[in-house]
């Protein structure tokens, strides 16, 4: 019996079965079309006129896996949804959440996600709730900065003379605005916080 994908390229059920479930061949998931030219994958729902129960279900996490440690497949942090990234700057999952497709969490521009997910742990380890995205949080996580010798996180306190000057408990000194080590060239420094 033939069986092709919606491209049209026909080839026998057997091909196909043991082109998709070939254990060795799980690292190339999900599964191309037997054609060389063609750029279309075995989806889940195309193994499933395919496989039995047990290896539909191992072919589904076997390719849910790989999508995911590739960052091409995300998960929602709220409910779980799956979500293909394809290139998007932002995400929106049908429970409302906006998720960075970069990192899986929680939408946070224009804040880095190595300095949300500091910023995150910081707020764990001190038993703080944890982020959302309401207009103060990303107000606050607009402020956060990272000191450039130890990587701490610090929020910008808005202060009646705008100085950029942060000094860190490590002992550096440094720019806010520019993120530099701290000169007497920086106190000219014209960047607004």
């Amino acid at each position: 019996h033939p069986f092709s994908l919606s491209c049209g390229h026909f080839f026998c059920c057997g091909c196909w079965l043991s082109h998709v479930s070939e254990p060795n061949n799980y690292q190339k998931l999900p599964a191309p079309c037997l054609d060389p030219d063609c750029s279309l994958t075995v989806s889940v729902s195309a193994a499933a006129a395919l496989l039995d129960s047990p290896s539909l279900n191992r072919y589904e996490t076997t390719v849910i896996e790989i999508l995911t440690s590739k960052m091409e497949l995300i998960c929602c942090p709220k409910c779980g949804k799956l979500h293909y990234t394809q290139g998007s700057p932002i995400l929106t999952c049908l429970c409302g959440m906006d998720i960075c497709p970069r990192c899986s969490q929680e939408h946070h521009f224009p804040v880095s996600c190595d300095i949300f997910r500091q910023y995150t742990k910081y707020l764990y380890q001190h038993a703080i709730s944890s982020p959302s995205t309401t207009s103060l949080s990303i107000q606050t996580i607009s402020r956060l900065t990272q000191c450039p010798a130890c990587k701490s996180i610090f929020q910008f306190a808005e202060s009646w003379y705008r100085c950029n000057f942060m000094e860190c408990p490590c002992g550096a000194n440094f720019c806010y605005h520019c993120n530099n080590f701290y000169t007497e060239e920086q106190r000219n420094c014209k960047g607004g916080p």
